[in-house]
């Protein structure tokens, strides 16, 4: 369902959130100097944005025939896209404003899917 789906994208970009903050502020991540810790968290930080792009495509795909929510999965999906390929271009150069925007991109994304949860969960009671 649309609820579910939108629960999960939440879940998984709260994870997103706390192993971001741990790749920049606790391991202090550099580009050109892996650690085992670093390259770990790293990893299951691109796992669970690629879960994250392919859940809000499904997500995007499921929506559009209820059209409770207009543009709002599109939106999410294009914030999402534009936040992996932002730490992308963090991860190669160390760039601080592709830090920046992808920040602000996962900040966009978790309130665009949290207002659509509020959305969807008034419009079934």
């Amino acid at each position: 369902t649309i609820e579910r789906s939108l629960k999960w994208i939440i879940i998984l970009l709260l994870a997103e959130f706390i192993l971001g903050i741990l790749l920049t502020n606790v391991i202090n991540f550099q580009p050109n100097n892996h650690s085992t810790l670093q390259t770990t968290v790293l990893a299951f930080h691109i796992i669970i944005a690629i879960a994250l792009i392919v859940g809000s495509i499904a997500h995007a795909i499921t929506a559009r025939s209820t059209r409770i929510l207009g543009l709002k999965p599109i939106k999410g999906l294009f914030f999402i896209v534009a936040a992996f390929i932002a730490g992308g271009i963090s991860t190669d150069n160390g760039n601080s404003w592709a830090v920046l925007i992808m920040a602000l991109c996962f900040g966009a994304a978790i309130t665009n899917y949290g207002l659509s949860y509020i959305k969807v969960k008034a419009a079934i009671k």
